[in-house]
């Protein structure tokens, strides 16, 4: 099959909902009611969180009035700017919209937004055990920002296309003091929340990754309790135990950028073979079992130093560069989106249930993109398989970036939602996440490329 097939297969089997003639807020309305209905939560609620939800959809920042006058254009009711502004506030003060809630909706959706995934692990279960033990069925990127100096957040999810999905949000007052393990009950609150979540056939496969801040020993310990993997950077000083029996810190391992070290396959070797054990790591807390995946990048200012239960293979660090994704998503919420700090919103939990909505509306954005993204990809295999059979040029070469990856798919989301007749109809949804292996949606446009243009090229 061509790659042009592969991507218009891809658009057939992705359970998109086609656009309808129905008013934006009646199809999210409907959305949200069923899926609070299964959890007794009241329909005033729901119609007050499905009416911030197209508010935000619809709009450039999360601040109130901007939320308003665009729920004001929707024609929701006949009620002034002034009067829906001050219904948002009431909302925000209503205790059951916070980030509890969550859990609620993704829980009933993810089924069918990982539904490739779940397949995948059908499809893997027919493998050698100890193979289907790491296989990795869902990848989670767990990290954190600040609402300016007011508000930490604490933010967990699934990358999608070089976005991260959020599912789960923690917040609390930044810069205070909080009480002895109090962090680490948060972040265990939060992680077995995405567990519960989660399609019953992967949550025994799944693979966290996150940035230094969380490359500590009691980090491992957390992950081993959840039985997850787990991909995480670590600092320069961590010490290794070699098979030797010598300790060092990480970074000794590649003292300059080009240089490469593995438990797997030592230092300098492009070779991948499986190590034969885990190394000891993080002398001063105890020796913790693990991996080890040093790589110094051409270029690099430092090396990328990782720790992983999973086997010591460079594809490690590709693995762990998905962990991004979670940065486009504060972006996102922040400076290049719904702009946070602007909102107004400066209380930890009424800040929390603004996120909550923000969770769901930047769900309902992918949704809104992924048709069109979809389109993109098969239309530019199919123009480039084209071209090229019509050129037969040799050496045929890619771009550095095709057109159809010009924006995010956050940024197409929004482009759709604002160019929808929002009074009228819904623009069409994708209810399920491709499988893109990882890659960022501008790699999966030059992969599509690529891939189409070797198809078609001749050789000279």
């Amino acid at each position: 099959m061509t790659q042009g097939a592969d991507a218009g297969q891809a658009l057939a089997d992705a359970a998109i909902v086609p656009a309808r003639q129905t008013p934006l807020y009646d199809e999210v309305l409907a959305w949200v009611t069923e899926r609070l209905a299964p959890v007794g939560l009241p329909k005033p609620l729901g119609k007050r969180l499905a009416v911030a939800m197209c508010g935000l959809v619809m709009s450039n920042k999360a601040t109130t009035g901007e939320v308003s006058s665009a729920v004001a254009a929707l024609e929701i009711s006949q009620a002034k700017e002034e009067s829906v502004a001050r219904r948002l506030q009431r909302s925000l003060r209503d205790t059951r919209l916070d980030p509890s809630l969550l859990p609620a909706v993704f829980g009933g959706v993810l089924p069918e937004l990982l539904a490739d995934h779940v397949r995948a692990h059908a499809t893997n279960s027919g493998t050698p055990e100890k193979q289907h033990e790491r296989f990795v069925g869902v990848v989670v990127v767990v990290d954190e920002s600040s609402q300016e100096d007011e508000v930490h957040l604490l933010v967990g999810g699934v990358p999608v296309g070089g976005v991260v999905l959020p599912l789960a949000v923690r917040t609390w007052e930044q810069n205070a003091a909080m009480a002895p393990g109090e962090y680490w009950t948060q972040l265990m609150g939060l992680l077995l929340d995405i567990q519960q979540m989660l399609p019953p056939q992967l949550r025994e496969h799944v693979l966290l990754t996150a940035d230094r801040a969380y490359g500590v020993p009691r980090m491992l310990d957390v992950l081993g309790a959840l039985d997850w993997n787990w991909l995480l950077r670590v600092q320069g000083q961590t010490q290794v135990r070699l098979p030797d029996g010598r300790c060092c810190p990480l970074r000794q391992l590649v003292p300059k950028p080009g240089r490469q070290w593995s438990s797997g396959f030592g230092h300098g070797s492009a070779t991948e073979r499986e190590a034969s054990s885990p190394m000891d790591v993080f002398k001063g807390a105890g020796w913790r079992r693990s991996q080890v995946v040093a790589v110094w990048p051409e270029g690099q200012q430092e090396p990328w130093l990782l720790v992983t239960s999973l086997p010591a293979k460079l594809q490690r660090v590709q693995e762990y560069a998905q962990r991004w994704a979670i940065e486009r998503l504060f972006l996102a919420w922040k400076s290049h989106g719904w702009d946070i700090e602007a909102s107004g919103v400066h209380d930890p939990q009424r800040l929390g249930r603004w996120l909550t909505v923000i969770a769901l509306a930047t769900l309902w954005r992918l949704a809104m993109a992924l048709p069109v993204a979809l389109e993109r990809l098969a239309d530019l295999a199919a123009r480039v398989g084209k071209g090229a059979r019509q050129l037969r040029l040799p050496g045929i070469s890619a771009p550095p970036r095709p057109w159809a990856a010009k924006f995010s798919l956050l940024t197409l989301g929004a482009q759709v939602a604002h160019r929808a007749s929002r009074l009228t109809s819904t623009p069409a949804l994708c209810w399920r996440l491709p499988f893109w292996e990882g890659r960022t949606w501008n790699q999966t446009c030059r992969h599509v490329y690529l891939t189409a243009t070797r198809q078609f090229s001749i050789s000279p």
